[in-house]
């Protein structure tokens, strides 16, 4: 029985193209992981923002309440406001597209 052996001469160049596709795909993941870190902190960030906003938000509009509930009729004329003799109201028209002036008589 005689043995075959297969001698490659050519290895050098295997090798480092292997160490260099590693090499590449390590330095892809560290730069993935990197991404994603930072695209978390900046999420964590932007929904402070929007707690702190809808907080200042709704502030705002408990004080309109507020304000709101305090003001009569005599407070408004007393501001100069007065009666309207003809309400104009805006309404869409029956397409759903336009807009027109209805007159409330």
């Amino acid at each position: 029985m005689k043995v075959k052996a297969i001698v490659l001469n050519n290895t050098k160049p295997i090798f480092w193209s292997l160490v260099a596709a590693i090499v590449f795909s390590l330095t892809l993941y560290v730069y993935c992981v990197n991404q994603t870190v930072r695209n978390v902190v900046k999420l964590q960030e932007l929904e402070t923002t929007v707690v702190s906003l809808h907080s200042s938000i709704s502030k705002l509009e408990a004080e309109y309440i507020a304000r709101t509930s305090q003001l009569d009729l005599t407070q408004a004329y007393a501001l100069g406001f007065s009666n309207v003799s003809q309400a104009l109201f805006v309404a869409r028209t029956s397409s759903g597209q336009a807009l027109s002036f209805r007159a409330n008589r």
